[in-house]
């Protein structure tokens, strides 16, 4: 279930970014939703599909700079409303970690750039993996 932010309300029919609430209080509200650069929503679970995954270089700089967390990584995709895969995703999909030190999305060492389905429940599970070298 996804918690409105603000009076805000998710366009299903619009791409999203999601990236873990750093001030989230309870399990309800793990993960923000930004829509046309503005929090729509939080969620404890949810399923991308054709997903990107990105991170700001200026604001992983400024916070390996300042020490502290800031929002400079998230995944990019579209909400699967219909979540058929959601269990075959978590069961048999890769575990995504975010690597601050190294600023890169990471699954075995492996840079992931994009997955074709992704569920973010408490970790990021994906499947239909793209890697590239890290560099």
């Amino acid at each position: 279930m996804i918690t409105p932010f603000k009076g805000r309300f998710v366009n299903f029919d619009r791409p999203v970014q999601v990236y873990r609430n750093l001030n989230a209080k309870d399990e309800l509200h793990r993960w923000s939703i930004r829509q046309k650069g503005l929090v729509v929503g939080h969620t404890e679970c949810l399923q991308l599909v054709d997903v990107d995954f990105h991170v700001g270089r200026s604001g992983w700089e400024r916070s390996l700079r300042e020490g502290k967390r800031n929002v400079h990584a998230w995944a990019s995709g579209m909400i699967d409303v219909d979540g058929t895969s959601l269990v075959k995703t978590v069961m048999n999909g890769k575990r995504i970690h975010y690597d601050r030190e190294k600023g890169k999305f990471r699954h075995n060492n492996l840079k992931v750039v994009e997955a074709s389905v992704a569920v973010f429940a408490g970790v990021c599970w994906a499947n239909g993996v793209t890697y590239e070298a890290y560099r």
